[in-house]
């Protein structure tokens, strides 16, 4: 098996790991924590390998936009600190993780995430590291992008263009491409921006998690209107369709075909068993949510009521 390597080279690292107690541009440690799990934990995106037979539903493999035409698409950027979240967008929003100082020491690959057989679970952290890392290739390539970068506080202030291009050529030689080596990276970085309401019924279908992927609804009232508008679109095509019918059904009998007539009454009672059929299902899936999320609270309360009783002890 051969020894995992750092993406780039060690002429091209843009930060100095000179401190091995602390990872650059983060606190230290938790007590009870190593680096790998510490690691794992920034770079988690089991959540996204769980459906990853059904990303090519939320979006297109390799699709990663610059962040200047991010902008020309009036999308606005919403830091995160979850690497499940990089990448993943809504309406006129992005949410994008910035860019781990450590990532871009050598050193600190070389240590840390480097060690194939010296440590359980290095040989699955090398490819998160470089797919995560390979976004940034991707979405910063020129100068603009870089202070798009530094506005948002995506990527280090200190670090310049020229240190920049030069830290990407160094990743482009060691031939790092989802599409050409594509069990390089983790399979999540196989695709780039995903949607988020696709992704959300992608869970709600595929894994059965009612809240979908990301919950944003915190009132069941946003989650009717954000799940649902498209409902009150419909039936309003379908008053305007009744109303013209109605208004032609008024003319004398014989003016009126008798085969308009049978569709009109057809249609007129297809749309009250659709909308009968509509508020049973909304009812349904409100009475759920509610249920669950009871369910969801007493489970924690029970959780916390157990840890304080051995607490106690």
């Amino acid at each position: 098996m051969s020894a995992l390597e750092p993406p780039f080279g060690s002429d091209a690292s843009l930060v100095s790991w000179e401190n091995h107690l602390v990872v650059p541009g983060d606190p230290l440690l938790g007590p009870e924590q190593t680096w790998q799990e510490w690691i794992h934990e920034e770079l988690d995106v089991k959540r996204l390998n769980r459906v990853h037979r059904h990303l090519w539903v939320a979006g297109r493999v390799g699709n990663i936009r610059r962040l200047h035409a991010q902008k020309m698409l009036d999308r606005r950027i919403v830091v995160t600190e979850r690497a499940d979240m990089h990448l993943v967008w809504m309406d006129t929003t992005i949410f994008m993780k910035p860019l781990p100082p450590w990532l871009l020491s050598h050193e600190f690959w070389a240590r840390h995430i480097c060690r194939s057989g010296k440590e359980q679970g290095a040989e699955d952290l090398h490819p998160r590291a470089c797919g995560f890392l390979y976004t940034y290739t991707k979405l910063v390539r020129s100068q603009n992008d870089l202070e798009i970068a530094h506005s948002n506080r995506l990527i280090p202030c200190e670090i310049e263009w020229g240190s920049w291009a030069a830290f990407v050529r160094s990743f482009q030689e060691a031939k790092i491409n989802p599409g050409r080596t594509p069990y390089a990276v983790n399979c999540r970085w196989w695709y780039g921006e995903l949607r988020l309401n696709r992704l959300n019924m992608v869970y709600r279908l595929m894994v059965h998690d009612m809240r979908g992927y990301y919950y944003r609804s915190r009132r069941y009232k946003n989650f009717l209107e954000s799940n649902f508008a498209w409902v009150v679109a419909v039936f309003a095509y379908a008053v305007t369709i009744l109303t013209a019918m109605q208004v032609v059904l008024s003319f004398p009998q014989g003016d009126v075909p008798q085969s308009f007539r049978i569709a009109s009454r057809g249609f007129g009672l297809t749309c009250i068993v659709i909308a009968a059929i509509l508020l049973f299902v909304i009812l349904v899936i409100s009475l759920i949510l509610v249920v669950f999320n009871v369910y969801i609270t007493l489970s924690n309360e029970r959780r916390e009521e157990k840890v304080r009783a051995e607490s106690a002890c």
